[in-house]
């Protein structure tokens, strides 16, 4: 399962997605640190992670 989520992260599109959403869960960085890394209002982190999500959970719904 984790290769599958590390596959998953890997095909997010746009990039700023996979970015985000690793330095969220896989760098335990906060949205305030992402925001400042990728110079990006916390709004856009916010919202860049939540589609990320989305994507994931389409992309991993064979899992259940």
């Amino acid at each position: 399962q984790q290769a599958a989520l590390r596959r998953a992260v890997n095909i997010l599109n746009p990039p700023e997605y996979k970015q985000a959403i690793a330095a969220c869960y896989w760098r335990c960085l906060s949205y305030e640190q992402i925001a400042k890394e990728m110079d990006k209002p916390i709004n856009t982190i916010v919202t860049y992670i939540r589609r990320a999500k989305s994507q994931l959970k389409g992309e991993l719904s064979w899992l259940q």
